[in-house]
């Protein structure tokens, strides 16, 4: 099967358009430079915003340590101890699971993702680590819509700018 993100670049290759942010480092990508939204043939929008200070591309030159956080089994303490109380000397890339893409294109976080973002987020930064949201769901449908895929792209912009993530892996 094709990823969704094989998928976006076919469709913008096909029509000549480039995909300047999206990048491919191991399984991971960066989507934070530029969004490009490819949308039914339609000449492509472009929406730009500042990249964070620790995005991907302060991370090159050297091997890099990526985790997971998806839940917490035995911590104690609030959500905020909790985050606070990781080990961030461990990786220098944290993702956060899970994201949950819909057939719309939308992108929605619950239960743990939810809770634990904004701490996660201000402790990893305070430590000089990443943050990624790790996104899974309805990816072939999604590629199979242009409008789908361009409100993937306004969702995850919409993610990156609100709540200050470093990028996005699409899982």
């Amino acid at each position: 099967g094709r990823s969704l993100l094989d998928a976006l670049a076919l469709a913008g290759y096909s029509r000549g358009v480039r995909f300047p942010s999206f990048q491919r480092i191991g399984g991971f990508v960066r989507a934070w430079a530029f969004c490009v939204v490819v949308a039914g043939g339609a000449r492509p929008a472009v929406a730009q915003f500042t990249a964070p200070p620790r995005g991907l591309n302060t991370l090159t030159g050297k091997s890099l340590s990526f985790g997971y956080l998806n839940a917490l089994r035995s911590a104690t303490g609030t959500t905020a101890q909790k985050m606070a109380a990781l080990n961030y000397d461990g990786v220098d890339v944290v993702l956060l699971a899970f994201a949950s893409l819909q057939a719309d294109g939308t992108l929605t976080m619950t239960g743990n993702a939810a809770s634990y973002r904004t701490a996660l987020i201000s402790n990893a930064h305070a430590r000089s680590k990443s943050v990624l949201f790790s996104v899974t769901g309805a990816f072939e449908t999604v590629a199979a819509s242009p409008t789908a895929r361009a409100t993937l792209a306004a969702s995850v912009l919409s993610m990156l700018e609100q709540h200050g993530f470093d990028g996005v892996d699409f899982d």
